[in-house]
């Protein structure tokens, strides 16, 4: 799968993951708010903070470490952020740890569904 093209106002990701329920897709989708803010970041903004994170440079196609394929994928699939099941998830995996561990200190997650 090729990665999303970076764009500045992406603040929500619906991901490629489609279920289907009584003949419609529904992908699933999730936004990261940062505490204290009232509207989401976009997702290469929070990927930039991840990348000075893990000292890495911004790629222009790929998020760092696939954090928004693993990591996104949970939270648009019901895991939220601070929960023990998306940490045990990922507790094999030392740089998408490091990454949960920011976000969770940094963010709130929410997630739902579109039918399309």
């Amino acid at each position: 799968m090729t990665p999303p093209k970076r764009r500045t106002g992406h603040h929500t990701a619906c991901t490629a993951l489609l279920f289907t329920l009584e003949g419609f897709d529904m992908p699933n989708c999730f936004q990261l708010t940062r505490n204290g803010e009232t509207s989401a970041e976009t997702l290469s903004s929070i990927d930039r903070r991840l990348c000075e994170l893990l000292g890495v440079p911004v790629h222009e196609t790929q998020y760092v470490v696939a954090w928004y394929d693993h990591i996104g994928l949970a939270i648009a699939c019901g895991h939220a952020l601070g929960s023990q099941d998306l940490r045990d998830l990922f507790a094999d995996y030392e740089a998408l740890t490091k990454c949960l561990v920011y976000l969770e200190t940094h963010y709130t997650s929410s997630a739902w569904h579109e039918r399309k």
